[in-house]
C-alpha cells in the first residue's frame, strides 16, 4: 500500500472520501449507491458472461469485517441485500464473498463485499478446494471442540 502522509493509502478510502475518481488502471469510479455509511460501486473484475461485478463497502476504513462496529455492520447487510434484490432480478442468483486477510484473497485491505450474479451453468467456480472426508465421530469430537474455544474466547 503507497504511502500518503505517513499513512497507507488506501483506494477504497479515497473513493467514499471523493479524493480518487479514478480505479488503478484508469477507468472511472462510479457510485452506484451510498448510504451514510456504505457505498457500493462496480469492480474492475467481473466474470466474464456478465455485466456487473459490484462491491459494497463502509466508507470509514476497517481492514476486516470484524473490525466494522454493529452498527454499520447492520447498514451494511441492508446495503448488500438492496444490491442483492437488483442482481436477482437480472440474474438467477448471487453470490456474497468476503475475503478476510492476504490468506483468504483480500487484495485491497478495507473490508469489501463481493456481490457476483450468477445463472445456471455460467462456469464460475468461486472456491474450489479439497474436502476431506471425516468420520461421524471425527466430526462431533471437532464440533465440540470448537464450541470449546470458542466459548472460552467470548
Amino acid at each position: 500500500m503507497k504511502k500518503r502522509g505517513g499513512k497507507a493509502k488506501c483506494l477504497f478510502c479515497d473513493f467514499a472520501q471523493g479524493i480518487s475518481q479514478k480505479h488503478r488502471n484508469g477507468h472511472s469510479f462510479s457510485k452506484l449507491k451510498e448510504t451514510k455509511n456504505t457505498l457500493s460501486f462496480l469492480s474492475l473484475d467481473s466474470p466474464i458472461n456478465h455485466d456487473a461485478h459490484i462491491l459494497v463497502i463502509p466508507k470509514n476504513h476497517y481492514e476486516n469485517f470484524h473490525e466494522v462496529p454493529n452498527n454499520i455492520k447492520h447498514e451494511l447487510s441492508e446495503h448488500i441485500s438492496l444490491i442483492g434484490s437488483f442482481i436477482k432480478k437480472r440474474h438467477e442468483g448471487y453470490n456474497i464473498l468476503l475475503n478476510n486477510g492476504k490468506a483468504a484473497g483480500q487484495y485491497v485491505e478495507h473490508c469489501h463485499f463481493h456481490l457476483i450474479p450468477r445463472d445456471l451453468n455460467d462456469k464460475i467456480k468461486i472456491e474450489i478446494w479439497r474436502r476431506k472426508r471425516i468420520s461421524k465421530n471425527k466430526f462431533e469430537d471437532l464440533a465440540r471442540r470448537t464450541k470449546k474455544q470458542l466459548e472460552s474466547n467470548f
